[in-house]
């Protein structure tokens, strides 16, 4: 609702709006709304239930209120932003109004935060995280995870009392890890595109 009333022209289409803490029915699920914090016009979580099952996501907050940590508690399948390290945002190169709306109540979780959060709502729970880091794409300008953020991540679980462990890396020195081989064959596939998709003289090009 607050996307439609900041942008008026969206108001003229056909969709059923819903505020912050809204629970509909949608395709057998129960659809439970609840608010996060960022800075934006009316910003909310989802909790996708049935009768057995539940599925929760929580993007974009730069803090979990009580509401938001009562709706996510209990679901099997949780997508939850892990957004920076305090430390690297702290002494990157990002200009000072940019860190402090990052790292603001209505900016982004932090690594610590996403991994106390992840603690409380898991515990008690029969169950083990396995943490992945995120591997270096040179095409896509993505960096990989560091090894004192990806220790420091599973450090906050464990010191709760959660079972964690960090997945090892592999193949990364030869750009066969997660995500690298994707990115070479989108690199492969924009190369070939560009080149007008092997049309002209019925040659074919192959890389090993």
């Amino acid at each position: 609702a607050g996307t439609v009333g900041a942008r008026r022209y969206l108001g003229e289409l056909p969709f059923e709006l819903v505020s912050h803490s809204d629970e509909i029915e949608l395709a057998g699920m129960r659809v439970r709304t609840f608010p996060t914090s960022h800075d934006v016009a009316d910003p909310i979580g989802l909790r996708f239930s049935t009768a057995d099952d539940a599925l929760g996501f929580c993007t974009d907050t730069g803090e979990l209120g009580e509401e938001a940590l009562e709706a996510l508690a209990g679901t099997r399948i949780l997508a939850l932003e892990s957004n920076h390290d305090e430390r690297m945002l702290a002494t990157g190169d990002y200009p000072a109004y940019l860190k402090a709306r990052v790292g603001g109540t209505h900016g982004h979780l932090s690594n610590a935060q996403a991994a106390a959060a992840l603690a409380q709502l898991l515990k008690g729970r029969p169950c083990h995280v396995n943490l992945i880091r995120l591997n270096a794409v040179k095409e896509r300008d993505l960096h990989a995870t560091d090894e004192r953020t990806a220790q420091a991540f599973l450090k906050a679980l464990t010191e709760r009392g959660i079972s964690a462990t960090l997945r090892r890396s592999m193949g990364s020195d030869i750009g066969g890890a997660c995500g690298q081989l994707r990115a070479r064959y989108l690199g492969a596939a924009d190369a070939w595109l560009s080149k007008g998709c092997g049309e002209g003289h019925g040659e074919e090009e192959t890389q090993a």
